[in-house]
């Protein structure tokens, strides 16, 4: 992973600076692994062997990556010499499932199930779609290093690319796994794929350019979605 990525990322449990975790460690944490030793701070067992991974500079929380995907939630978070016992919100915890298990999934060659259960896929309406994607890209920063995609799901759309085409990095944070894997194959290496939660970004202050949210606030918890406007206004850079 490229250190200016890994520079605009913080713990989301200590809000430290992270790390690239060295080969030892990262032998003994696939070590731990191989021995069903190795838990998520939500108590569920860390089945698969880490690519990469990352550790607070306290080297407190150590954070899987896996498939180029960062586990960088709360609950992801994997303590070695000490304990925590965090666990998703219950209302998070079904939209997670929802995504990963059905709204993700592709019910024909072009489409996703969440498109086929919630939008308008007719013809007739493929224009006024286009032209809304685009009206959204004259209230963003034009260009920059990094535009955050907030809630990405799998970039559902092509449209939904023009608002990252002169940026160096989309920062893609979803609750979602699996919206993250489908990311990935929309945009490849220009993509930051972060499993994360909007009320708690595990970004660092005024560290991007721009930001867009596209229908995903909603699904946050209402008592939080004002935790996760000020998260991102927080992650932006002054004016922007």
């Amino acid at each position: 992973m490229k250190k200016e990525i890994i520079e605009i990322l913080k713990c989301p449990v200590t809000g430290n600076n992270l790390r690239q975790l060295t080969d030892d460690e990262l032998k003994l944490l696939n070590d731990k692994i191989d021995k069903q030793e190795l838990f998520f701070s939500d108590d569920k067992k860390v089945e698969r062997q880490l690519d990469f991974g990352l550790v607070d500079v306290e080297n407190k929380f150590y954070y899987a990556v896996i498939e180029d995907i960062i586990m960088l939630r709360n609950d992801k978070a994997i303590a070695v010499d000490s304990e925590i016992h965090v666990d998703l919100r219950s209302e998070k915890r079904d939209v997670e499932n929802f995504y990963d298990n059905v709204g993700w999934k592709l019910f024909d060659d072009d489409h996703f199930v969440d498109a086929e259960k919630f939008e308008d896929l007719r013809p007739v309406a493929f224009e006024y779609f286009t032209n809304c994607n685009n009206r959204v890209k004259r209230y963003i920063q034009q260009s920059g290093k990094f535009i955050l995609d907030g809630g990405s799901g799998p970039i559902q759309y092509d449209g939904y690319l023009i608002y990252s085409e002169d940026f160096d990095y989309r920062v893609c944070v979803d609750l979602s796994f699996e919206s993250l894997k489908e990311a990935k194959k929309k945009l490849g290496s220009k993509g930051v794929y972060i499993l994360g939660d909007m009320t708690n970004l595990p970004l660092k202050d005024n560290v991007l350019d721009a930001a867009v949210a596209l229908n995903a606030i909603y699904h946050i918890p209402m008592d939080e979605q004002s935790n996760a406007l000020n998260e991102i206004n927080r992650a932006l850079k002054p004016g922007k």
